[in-house]
């Protein structure tokens, strides 16, 4: 039996290959090596926790959807872990001695979100001495592991790992869905919306998740479990919390309608875009060395438009969540940026947040909003009023049945 693994071994695994030196060199000192005689069984729920892998003999994979599979050490496929997250997979078995690697996923993800804030480029901002105060605890704690990130909702982060599956079926999702009872309703409520509404009402997750589709399924669930991190103790926050909540629900609302308008942006991943653009508020809101209360009204808001941008890169790469989803958190106050012809999820933002409050922001800009390339990728512009009058009055009525969703 190995008792020991080499970092070359290790760097050769997918996905450990994408790590660092001096990853792997913790990697290294976390996996544990297993010694299988023949006949015995490995359930695929092993691969729920961890990353196995075959490193000397070899396992067979009994699936659903193709014959047992052979998995030998020393072959391309003892590369990747014996159980790569499809729902068809049911069991490994060994017919001789194996020796097998194990790594908790645990140790994995954290050590890929390290080296993402790591690589995090964070731009120059000009602030006093409580903001830098705030700001550097919390990216030094963020940078070391040790800082209490705002926790995706279990139903949201086993949402996430399903996206990762394209063979996901219904009934596997519906499980995922309904072990969050408020996320459940809030599914079927959606699905018997004007928005989706089909010939007849439904009352089950499943057949909800039938009408809706699994991508639609997949995102809405993400949205609505995404209220739950809105949360504080102290009244005052709680006050701050939920109107950060209510700006993002409208905000949301009005992604949502632009993206039905504007294909290919998907509605459903405008309306997550929506609510997790402010979201880096949330941990300098209840950072606990930061008392919020006894904070002056204008100095808070100043710190928190000041570093919430860079706490919500934090915060989405803590959750992993893809790059187009984190880079709204980034630029989502960038009301000039340009970057393309097409419009995209940070667009999309930009836009929505300038037609919610476009009484204020427009002044403050002192920008024709013909020269603001979101609002023109959009149709909102004003140059054509006919067609600007069309969007503004569809997203009215749009956004009321988005918003009776999310605030269900």
């Amino acid at each position: 039996m190995i008792d020991s693994v080499s970092e070359m071994l290790l760097q050769s695994l997918e996905p450990l290959d994408a790590l660092t030196h001096a990853s792997l060199t913790r990697v290294a000192e976390e996996v544990r090596c297993e010694r299988l005689p023949p006949r015995v069984k490995l359930n695929a729920s092993k691969g729920t926790s961890s990353l196995v892998y075959v490193i000397n003999g070899s396992l067979t994979v009994v699936s659903e959807a193709s014959p047992p599979e052979p998995i030998r050490a020393g072959t391309p496929r003892s590369l990747k872990p014996v159980f790569q997250g499809t729902s068809t997979e049911l069991f490994a078995f060994s017919t001789v001695p194996v020796d097998i690697l194990l790594l908790d996923k645990a140790v994995l993800e954290k050590l890929q979100t390290e080296e993402n804030l790591t690589g995090y480029d964070v731009q120059d901002v000009e602030v006093n001495s409580l903001e830098s105060e705030i700001f550097q605890k919390v990216y030094d704690a963020c940078q070391t592991g040790q800082l209490t990130l705002p926790s995706m909702p279990e139903v949201a982060l086993q949402l996430r790992n399903a996206a990762q599956d394209p063979n996901i079926k219904v009934s596997e999702l519906s499980r995922i869905i309904q072990a969050d009872p408020i996320v459940a309703g809030r599914i079927v409520h959606a699905a018997n919306s004007p928005l989706y509404r089909g010939q007849r009402p439904i009352s089950g997750v499943k057949d909800a998740i039938v009408r809706l589709g699994l991508e639609t399924s997949r995102n809405l669930a993400i949205s609505l479990a995404v209220k739950n991190t809105f949360q504080a103790k102290s009244s005052f926050l709680r006050a701050r919390m939920y109107a950060l909540w209510e700006h993002s629900v409208q905000v949301s609302s009005l992604c949502y309608v632009l993206a039905r308008a504007h294909p290919p942006l998907d509605p459903e991943r405008a309306l997550l875009a929506g609510l997790v653009h402010d979201i880096g508020e949330v941990p300098i809101l209840t950072y606990p060395d930061f008392a919020a209360e006894q904070v002056a009204s204008s100095t808070l808001g100043e710190a928190l438009e000041k570093l919430r941008a860079v706490a919500g890169v934090l915060v989405l790469t803590a959750w992993g969540f893809d790059p187009s989803i984190v880079a709204v958190a980034e630029a989502a106050e960038d009301w000039l940026r340009d970057p393309s012809a097409e419009a995209d999820y940070c667009d999309l933002v930009v836009a929505a947040q300038l037609c919610v409050n476009a009484d204020t922001l427009l002044h403050q800009l002192s920008v024709p909003p013909r020269e603001i390339a979101a609002l023109r990728k959009f149709g909102l512009s004003g140059e054509d009023q006919h067609e600007t009058t069309q969007l503004m009055d569809a997203a009215r009525n749009g956004t009321a049945m988005v918003t009776q969703i999310l605030q269900s």
